[in-house]
């Protein structure tokens, strides 16, 4: 009887988090649905849209048609990790800067959105808590290199 109560438990949580999945998927979350506050770099301020819960990381900027220019998008994350970042429902190139322990540790340059085909898909090089997505190009605008430093902020 034990055994059939834990299945029953592993395939609800499999089941829900499933449904979460395609719900992030589908709805783009808008703007207003974050928290937002300023990351600081050694020669800029961005104003970041916080994805601090599962949904919010899984909608991510799928959906959005743009950013402006010293915006992005923060994730993050309870644990470091190696996660998979992929472009599905984005309409606009991204860089994307992989942070750990407030320590740029890999950036992505330049990942365009799909054209119809199976979405670009990107990982950092060691495990992360945090990552930025902001527009393609900016990552060399706003001078971010490996190794820099990052805090987060009020707005």
């Amino acid at each position: 009887m034990e055994y059939k109560g834990v299945l029953i438990i592993i395939i609800i949580a499999i089941v829900t988090a499933i449904a979460l999945m395609i719900l992030a998927l589908l709805v783009k979350l808008p703007a207003s649905r974050f928290v937002t506050q300023t990351l600081k770099t050694r020669n800029a301020n961005i104003h970041v849209f916080v994805a601090d819960t599962l949904i919010k990381r899984q909608a991510g900027l799928s959906g959005w048609s743009s950013l402006d220019d010293n915006t992005g998008m923060l994730f993050l994350f309870p644990k470091a990790n190696i996660p998979v970042f992929w472009m599905k429902g984005m309409k606009f190139p991204l860089d994307v800067v992989w942070i750990y322990n407030n320590h740029v540790v890999d950036i992505s340059y330049n990942i365009p959105p799909p054209d119809g085909g199976v979405p670009a898909t990107m990982k950092p090089s060691q495990a992360v808590d945090e990552v930025l997505e902001i527009n393609a190009g900016q990552a060399n605008a706003l001078d971010i290199h490996i190794g820099d430093t990052v805090t987060i902020g009020e707005k």
